[in-house]
């Protein structure tokens, strides 16, 4: 089909002033040139049509379209509609891409022209910087030939060199945010991975240059298109030998991924437009512009801290994990949950579809010859629980390479004329998956499970004695919420935290909650302020929460504890870290101290230990989320919503992207600061799936992996609820990672 007329009513449109190369005004404009719905389906074959063209057919009719009559436009104005529509081949593709076309050749069926809104993400942003004919900055012998990209960080385009004739890609960084910061975050760990461990399952960095306006970086230029052609050339294939075929195309990019998966790297956007394909159809990764380089306790290079925020927050939704949703930390498993998905695509030969629900699917599967061994090894790459996948691209890999040795079953039944229709978003699982292993672990440690009626008369007595003790914490503060009710009202308006007593002597048997112990650490000596938290219970974890909230169970402490009134801050962690310099990106001496790991957070606690004789340690994760809840039931502890949340902590709408003083926002009813927000919390349990049944004084849970509370500087608000639970390896280290430590009088 011709797509001339789009072309010359685009040009119309955005010559008009009053668009101010606004999309979303555009599409409005360009929809009431098209007119009655027959002419908007024309308006959809015709945008079809321009993404299908060669560049050199989209060259040749923009050409013509600027001849028209109708364009009857002042030169200036005229020169910017020309670069304008010359991008519009290009951003129409990326469009697709992004809403559900890997091969950038349809409008996806969820996609209506109708709707400005929508078909404004198909229309260039604005003229673009560049257009063919021009230098490289810095460059004058390359010259620009093709346009490959456009988006909001900048520009992509295929260049050639003017003496030899060769071919490279230039991404260039137009966002005055992105240049410095893409610019070194990419080139850093493409130079990771070539200095390193060169491979050519890797895309090539020829040379970044920052300093240019704008800056650049170049790449070889991949010849043979993206891994959206493969499907192409397997519609003939017998259904065992097409799965033979994806299964080893899977295992050769797994093999790369677990590549610079052993230097630390995390791609974060595997799908097909970012694996090309050589001429000989080898596999090659690219656009590594949203990928981290993971800390490692041998002190590894890190990507730029400054990076750090804008970069968790992009992803491909069809290829993301839940942890990269959420915008919780980089792991090599969310590569892993992505190579699932492309697996599964590739084996229906249908790259529109997403992760399916229910259990049809595997029976789909197993009748056009996938072994079910390879179907339970797929379920496990995009499990909920990261800890199910396997742990990156190499053991996946070495998982694949088996299944590639066994004999396939024949198909039992003709394979399906067309591939499935796109599955029904995923139904949650009943309940979390239990970490690393497909067998609930064996619970560590003595653990009371009874339930209330099998309270034997010893309990009955000590439940009494917590009673009156809640009773007289109620009659101190007031009306707040009781400490063994999990029944307490939401609070609407922040709660003045208790002024405390100071107390000198541990074995007072008048203990008040909030009241507060002063421990005097390092030499010179700095403060570290304690608040009291009664014997008491409460309801542990949440009922709307994510499956890992779950089950909602009740949690007894027969005695109270001291927990710090703040997270651990620089000053504290200086004062007794004498060979552990202070890590923290963000510096200063009342700011909490950060870039610290799980054994780093210990180590920090058995120091103060060593330099007070007091039994100081890490909170266990029933311990902390029983303190940050003080008494009360809802999200924080003044209330549910984001309202309440700014009263009580520092996250991504008001943080600024840093780190600020403890202390500043409102404490909760027993006096603790930043339970919400600031910086994550490491406790001293490793994760575990909740258990069923009530709990008394529960024994801290060893595991791989361990537990991080409160949400951050950079969390959304979600994460800073009482109950949200997140985990990660115990060298694990990042920016708005800290901690808080407690100690028991006895």
């Amino acid at each position: 089909m011709n797509f001339r007329n789009l072309l010359v009513n685009l040009g119309l449109v955005a010559g008009n002033a009053a668009a101010k190369w606004d999309p979303s005004g555009i599409a409005e404009l360009l929809l009431e040139a098209y007119g009655k719905h027959r002419e908007k389906q024309q308006l959809r074959g015709e945008l079809e049509a321009l993404m299908r063209a060669s560049f050199q057919q989209f060259r040749d009719q923009l050409q013509d379209a600027m001849g028209d009559h109708r364009l009857q436009l002042a030169e200036g104005v005229r020169r910017q509609v020309e670069a304008y529509l010359s991008q519009f081949q290009a951003s129409a593709r990326q469009a697709a891409r992004l809403l559900g076309d890997p091969s950038a050749t349809t409008v996806p069926a969820t996609v209506g022209v109708d709707d400005p809104q929508q078909l404004a993400a198909f229309l260039p942003q604005h003229p673009p910087r560049f257009t063919v004919g021009n230098a490289v900055p810095g460059l004058p012998s390359w010259t620009l030939v093709e346009p490959l990209g456009v988006g909001g960080f900048g520009e992509v385009w295929k260049a050639r060199h003017e003496d030899d004739g060769n071919f490279a890609a230039f991404k260039f960084f137009l966002d005055p945010t992105a240049r410095s910061r893409f610019t070194a975050a990419e080139a850093r760990v493409l130079k990771e991975i070539h200095q390193k461990a060169p491979t050519d399952g890797v895309v090539k960095l020829i040379q970044a240059e920052a300093r240019q306006d704008p800056p650049w970086l170049q790449f070889e230029f991949i010849a043979g298109g993206d891994l959206s052609r493969l499907p192409e050339t397997w519609t003939k294939l017998p259904p065992a030998e097409r799965v033979k075929q994806v299964q080893e195309v899977v295992r050769t990019l797994a093999a790369t991924v677990g590549h610079f998966h052993n230097l630390g790297v995390v791609h974060r956007d595997l799908k097909p437009s970012n694996v090309l394909l050589r001429p000989d159809r080898s596999l090659v990764v690219a656009d590594f512009g949203i990928s981290r380089i993971l800390p490692t306790e041998a002190g590894a290079v890190s990507t730029p801290t400054n990076s750090a925020l804008a970069t968790i927050r992009a992803y491909t939704p069809a290829y993301a994990s839940p942890q990269q949703k959420k915008f919780l930390p980089a792991d090599r498993r969310d590569d892993v949950y992505a190579l699932g998905v492309l697996w599964y695509q590739l084996l229906w030969g249908n790259l529109n579809l997403e992760r399916p629900g229910g259990d049809n699917w595997k029976e789909g599967l197993v009748q056009i010859g996938v072994s079910e061994a390879s179907v339970k090894l797929l379920n496990r790459c995009w499990d909920d629980n990261p800890y199910v996948r396997p742990k990156d691209g190499n053991e996946l890999a070495a998982r694949l390479g088996e299944e590639l040795l066994l004999p396939h079953a024949v198909p039992t039944v003709p394979p399906r004329p067309e591939p499935l229709p796109a599955p029904a978003p995923p139904l949650p699982k009943s309940r979390p998956a239990p970490p690393r292993s497909l067998d609930p672990p064996e619970p560590r440690g003595p653990r009371s499970q009874k339930s209330s009626a099998g309270l034997t008369p010893d309990v009955v007595c000590l439940i009494v004695l917590v009673a009156a003790l809640v009773a007289f914490g109620i009659w101190y503060l007031k009306g707040i919420s009781s400490t063994s009710s999990p029944a307490a009202g939401p609070i609407t308006q922040t709660i003045p935290p208790p002024q405390g007593r100071l107390i000198t002597n541990l074995r007072d048997a008048n203990l008040k909650p909030g009241d507060v112990y002063v421990l005097k650490i390092g030499s010179p000596a700095v403060d570290m302020r304690f608040r009291w938290c009664p014997p008491g219970s409460f309801m542990m974890g949440s009922e709307t929460g994510s499956n890992d909230e779950k089950p909602i169970h009740k949690v007894t402490f027969t005695t109270g504890f001291w927990m710090a009134e703040t997270e651990t801050t620089q000053s504290q962690w200086q004062a007794v870290m004498k060979d552990n310099p202070n890590p923290s990106y963000f510096k200063g001496d009342d700011l909490p101290v950060e870039q610290v790991s799980a054994r780093d957070a210990a180590a920090f606690a058995e120091a103060v230990k060593k330099a007070t004789r007091m039994p100081v340690r890490l909170p266990s994760e029933a311990e902390w989320e029983y303190a940050c809840r003080a008494g009360t039931s809802t999200d924080c502890s003044t209330g549910n919503g984001e309202d309440a949340l700014k009263k009580a902590g520092w996250y991504t709408s008001n943080s600024g992207s840093q780190t600020h003083p403890v202390g500043k926002r409102a404490a909760n009813p027993w006096g603790l600061y930043d339970m919400h927000g600031n910086v994550w919390e490491w406790c001293a349990d490793g994760y575990m799936a909740y258990q069923p049944g009530d709990q008394i004084d529960p024994h801290v849970q060893s595991n791989d992996c361990r537990v991080l509370r409160g949400g951050s500087w950079s969390g959304l608000p979600d994460f800073c609820r009482a109950a949200f639970r997140f985990w990660y390896e115990p060298g694990y280290r990042d920016d708005n990672c800290g901690c808080r430590v407690c100690f028991r009088p006895d």
